[in-house]
């Protein structure tokens, strides 16, 4: 009878043990850089990592927008926040805690993005996509840049 109560004593504590809410974060990543929004700071890079703070760096949290991002610029704009990634743009209007992701296609590689009078400048090669700040696109200018001679203008 005393080996029947240690078996279901033991059998409890093992499942108690394995039933605890465990969250998987990753352990590193490359950040490419930090911004703020009100009381919250982030950092933000590779892997679709955002490490934030609500209370101006005390305590940190880990958020994922998705492995396959990279993150590779956050601006704040008009008490929103909005990004770039190597898939296209991303917006969150609660200080990073939710973020809307607007995948482009045929991206190639995105260099810079900036924002000005509600609309949002990327460039990528070849071409610059403007979009407004629903991230929807609006325009598309194709560039053609011409390199420098060796001769003399």
């Amino acid at each position: 009878m005393k080996n029947i109560y240690l078996s279901i004593l033991l059998i409890i504590n093992i499942n108690l043990m394995f039933s605890s809410n465990y969250e998987i974060e990753r352990m590193i990543t490359d950040f490419n850089g930090v911004v703020s929004i009100g009381n919250n700071v982030l950092c933000y890079g590779n892997y679709g990592i955002i490490t934030y703070s609500n209370n101006k760096g005390i305590n940190w949290k880990q958020l994922n927008i998705g492995d396959k991002y990279e993150i590779k610029k956050i601006l704040n704009y008009n008490n929103n926040l909005y990004g770039s990634t190597n898939l296209g743009l991303i917006k969150s209007k609660d200080s990073g805690l939710n973020w809307e992701k607007k995948d482009i296609a045929n991206l190639n590689s995105m260099n810079r993005f900036t924002i000005s009078s509600d609309k949002i400048y990327l460039q990528s090669m070849g071409k610059i996509q403007i979009f407004d700040t629903n991230l929807v696109l609006i325009a598309v200018s194709y560039t053609h840049l011409t390199l420098p001679t060796n001769r003399e203008v």
